[in-house]
């Protein structure tokens, strides 16, 4: 009876001491864009977009909260994103700001918390204190800040699908106009509120 029990026990103690088997966690199919836009932002979004899709996955959620950033790298990251086979779902909980309006409509369901806010504005640059800018210079930067402005507008207006007219957006813009989740689902920026 004895050597019974200490078998069931020995059989027990084996049970609880396998180890478990070494599945790989699936990987959350979200790419988070948090803080601003910048040059080494392209590169690490491409990779994470590259490993999701390498690893089978076509709908991709992209989770923003940013306040916007270097207008080429954000266009850079939106052609990137725009030209791969996925799918995207676009969330925004704080706020899409400037460059990040862009990202936020690759979506083709794009959603907002209830406590999230848009900007639009039209594009500008820094003028360092201490630096001197020529009448050249500040006319190149103008036309460089001019074409990027347009670049905005477009990709806004092709994504809103016309339900407001291009020089509205480019009034908006002007104005520097935050938009409330609200306002934001009215005009088509978004397709839902969370």
């Amino acid at each position: 009876m004895v050597s019974k029990q200490k078998t069931q026990g020995e059989n027990m103690a084996n049970q609880t001491s396998k180890k478990p088997t070494n599945r790989k966690k699936p990987i959350d199919p979200i790419i988070y864009f948090g803080g601003e836009i910048t040059n080494s932002l392209i590169l690490e979004s491409q990779k994470h977009l590259t490993t999701l899709i390498n690893k089978g996955y076509k709908d991709i959620i992209l989770q923003i909260n940013s306040g916007g950033g270097n207008c080429d790298d954000a266009l850079a990251i939106y052609d990137i994103f725009e030209s791969s086979k996925a799918h995207f779902t676009t969330r925004v909980f704080g706020k899409a700001n400037s460059m990040a309006v862009i990202l936020m409509l690759l979506g083709t369901e794009r959603l907002i918390s209830k406590h999230s806010r848009i900007l639009l504005h039209e594009m500008g640059t820094t003028l360092g204190k201490d630096s001197r800018w020529s009448v050249t210079e500040l006319k190149q930067s103008y036309d460089s800040l001019s074409y990027l402005n347009e670049q905005y507008a477009d990709i806004i207006f092709a994504n809103l699908k016309g339900k407001i007219l291009r020089e509205e957006i480019l009034g908006m813009m002007k104005k520097e106009t935050y938009l409330t989740p609200n306002e934001a689902l009215e005009l088509g920026f978004v397709t839902g509120i969370i």
